[in-house]
This record gives C-alpha cells, structure tokens and sequence, in this order.
C-alpha cells in the first residue's frame, strides 16, 4: 500500500514551519540568518564513522560571516551543533533550545530511495514546543530546512 501527502498535510503536522511559509510570503521580510554554504561529510574508517558539519552562517546586519565545524554523533547532529556554534553570541536565547524528536517520512514510497523525505523536528525552549518540517530527496536537505525553521522560529518569537 502506497500512501501519499500533500504539501498542506504535511505542514499542517509542522505548524512553526506552516507559520513560516506566510510569513516568508510578507513584503519584506528578512531572516535573522543565512545559509550561505554547509558542508556535511561522514567518514568511516577501521569500522568507526564520524560525521562533521562545516557552515557558513550569515547574520542579517552583521559582516562577512566565519567558517565554523562541529562533529555530532550522526550527520544532522553535526549540522545541528554547527549552526548552533555559529549562531549562539548573537542570539543568547539558542542556550534554551533542545530538539525533542526527530521523524522522517517517504513521501513517495515506491520510488524507493529516489522519494522526497519529510523530516519533522520538535523543538522546545523549555516554555513551548513546536515543530517544523523539511522536504526534499535529499534526507541531509530536508534535515537542514527543518533546523533552520526550528531555529528562526525560536529567534523571531523572542523578539
């Protein structure tokens, strides 16, 4: 058996990233941060993998951005604690934010794993808890919209 989402069903599920999707759509708008490059690179040697997470971050008003590297128990990990490495001085409200689960889904089952993925992230601040989702083919990708959602949540509604 086969089952398919729709884009609203699945954003219906992330209400943070639902959030999000209007207000990107504002005249505008500006993210507090930018993506300009993420490296990701797992590595396995003598039976043993680990993963790390090279980023450049650009903050809204802020100059030329640095590098920052993470290592984290999986890939996302590392993405995870990169950004957060490279975001936390200017935004002291990141020391509050734990991710709570971590679900993915095949969007399209019987392409097997050619499918676009869903990933969904809770997230807390220890007051609220919301949830975001990515969505791409790329499990790595929808990974990163979804922390990136999670995150610029976060920054926009302690402003």
């Amino acid at each position: 058996m086969c089952t398919t989402f729709s884009l609203e069903e699945l954003y219906q599920e992330a209400e943070a990233s639902l959030e999000f999707r209007e207000i990107r759509k504002q005249k505008g708008y500006e993210p507090p941060f930018h993506s300009e490059e993420l490296d990701v690179l797992f590595k396995r040697r003598n039976g043993i993998g680990t993963h790390q997470a090279t980023i450049k971050i650009r903050v809204s008003g802020e100059g030329e951005p640095p590098y920052d590297a993470s290592e984290g128990v999986g890939s996302v990990d590392a993405m995870k604690e990169a950004l957060i490495k490279a975001l936390r001085d200017t935004f002291p409200m990141l020391a509050s934010w734990r991710l709570t689960g971590f679900e993915t889904k095949v969007l399209e089952p019987e392409k097997s794993t050619a499918s676009e993925i869903a990933v969904f992230m809770k997230a807390t601040d220890g007051n609220e808890e919301w949830t975001t989702v990515g969505i791409s083919g790329d499990i790595l990708e929808a990974s990163w919209e979804a922390l990136v959602d999670s995150i610029e949540y976060l920054i926009l509604k302690d402003k």
